[in-house]
């Protein structure tokens, strides 16, 4: 077991203190004239998601996790879990609590995401950033009046909708930001 003093804790680095894993997302320490320092972080729960300010003390001590990456496969979101599976092993699925994983609703089944493992237990799942999708239903593309072009909601595969252009149609394929949520670009057209 490594442990961690208040200014070890820096950014990308992962710890576990009240029974939950974090990662470190920002860290800025600060030091004035004769007190001690104090590094003031911003860090992320790993099971909820949670994203909290504290300020770190030099009495304050952390145990660091090391996590391993490995790749496994979305299959689906049923309720509140969702069930993946690893990367060439279909047969071995796992059902996880769906947390906080935002943008997941965009993922389309047999995505490869990230599984940070902490030992044999999956802590969280790091989604990519953009992915594909296609368009299952467009409202018709009237330009009205606009002067810098128009937008639209449309519904993807997955059932999620997303703002897009207005020249995007039912059947295009378009790549869409996990993080946001937003429409980054039309990968291609459909086939007239």
């Amino acid at each position: 077991m490594t442990l961690l003093d208040y200014t070890d804790i820096q950014p990308r680095v992962f710890f576990r203190t009240d029974g939950s894993v974090y990662e470190v997302l920002e860290s800025t320490f600060s030091k004035k004239s004769r007190q001690k320092g104090s590094n003031r972080v911003r860090i992320k729960n790993l099971i909820t998601g949670a994203v909290v300010s504290k300020t770190l003390r030099p009495s304050d001590v952390f145990e660091q996790v090391f996590l391993s990456k490995e790749r496994y496969v979305f299959v689906y979101v049923r309720n509140d879990d969702l069930v993946v599976h690893p990367e060439g092993n279909p047969s071995d699925r796992i059902t996880l609590p769906l947390g906080s994983l935002s943008g997941i609703h965009l993922i389309p089944s047999g995505t490869v995401v990230t599984a940070l493992l902490d030992g044999s237990t999956i802590v969280t799942l790091r989604l990519p950033i953009k992915v594909e999708v296609l368009v299952s239903d467009s409202p018709p593309s009237i330009r009205g009046n606009t002067a810098q072009g128009g937008s639209k909601q449309v519904t993807v595969e997955t059932g999620a909708t997303v703002v897009v252009p207005l020249f995007i149609e039912t059947g295009d394929r378009i790549r869409v930001n996990t993080t946001t949520g937003e429409y980054v670009e039309r990968v291609s057209k459909q086939a007239s």
